[in-house]
């Protein structure tokens, strides 16, 4: 089964609806299967103050965003929006495709039961939390819809030491039955990625900006086109390195080597007729 992309857009588009578009060029030309957005109202996420001004300068309406999923769908991508707060949460489940709830909130579980009440797809991420808190999460979302769960580490650049992948993903899996598992990647490279999709996820999140020199919060631990590049297909090469064939046998590419290389009993190599 492929792997989703999914290319996160946070609040790299910096306010600006025509960046947040060309951010979802960008996704589609490097070959990501969705893209994600954020909705929140900043008066509700942070008391007055710096960082509340710096993240009105970066809000989007609703109105804005549906303008991007638009977009988004007409180039073949699948778009998404996190959502901060209840109001939003119903917004957003009316112009995307999936919902999300990030990791900060995933023990709020008035939050969660709106995202599965929007009736799309619901991912949770998992970061600062562990199985069991997911597993408590997952389960306000009703029975039978479908959504991802996605471990997450909550550092920027998060370390390859802490991502625990194979525990950590399989105990997602066993803990939250009918959800896809996914990986929400923060570390610097396509590295763990490729470990995420050798150990079973289904779904790989990464943050992207089209200059990692701008002035933001994100910028810096996102992805710019020559890096998605590289990043989605280090992702394709290890799908396909783990896609099951069957038991192990002789593949196709090795019959030449063989031919060369297999030697008789008495340890000699079958000469040719012209030896």
């Amino acid at each position: 089964m492929r792997v989703e992309v999914c290319a996160e857009l946070g609040v790299n588009h910096g306010g600006a609806v025509d960046e947040a578009l060309r951010l979802v060029d960008m996704a589609a030309e490097c070959g990501a299967d969705s893209v994600k957005g954020q909705l929140y109202r900043a008066e509700l996420l942070e008391h007055p103050g710096p960082r509340r001004e710096m993240l009105q300068q970066y809000q989007l309406t609703v109105e804005q965003w549906d303008r991007v999923g638009a977009h988004a769908r007409a180039q073949g991508l699948r778009f998404g929006l996190s959502a901060f707060d209840l109001d939003s949460m119903r917004e957003a489940g009316a112009v995307s495709d999936f919902v999300k709830v990030a990791s900060g909130d995933l023990h709020w579980r008035e939050l969660v039961r709106e995202a599965g009440h929007t009736e799309r797809e619901v991912w949770l991420s998992t970061g600062m939390h562990c199985s069991l808190d997911a597993a408590l999460a997952w389960g306000g979302i009703p029975a039978g819809q479908p959504g991802v769960v996605l471990h997450c580490v909550s550092a920027y650049p998060a370390p390859a030491r802490d991502c625990n992948m194979v525990k950590a993903l399989g105990e997602l899996e066993r803990n939250c039955q009918g959800a896809r598992i996914g990986w929400s990647d923060h570390t610097e490279g396509p590295w763990c990625a490729v470990a995420a999709v050798a150990c079973g996820a289904s779904v790989i999140e990464r943050h992207i900006t089209t200059d990692r020199g701008q002035a933001g919060p994100d910028h810096g631990a996102s992805d710019d086109r020559a890096a998605l590049l590289e990043y989605v297909h280090a992702i394709r090469t290890a799908e396909r390195a783990c896609t099951v064939t069957g038991q192990k046998r002789l593949m196709p590419s090795e019959h030449a080597t063989r031919d060369l290389a297999w030697r008789q009993q008495d340890g000699m190599r079958p000469c040719a007729a012209s030896e």
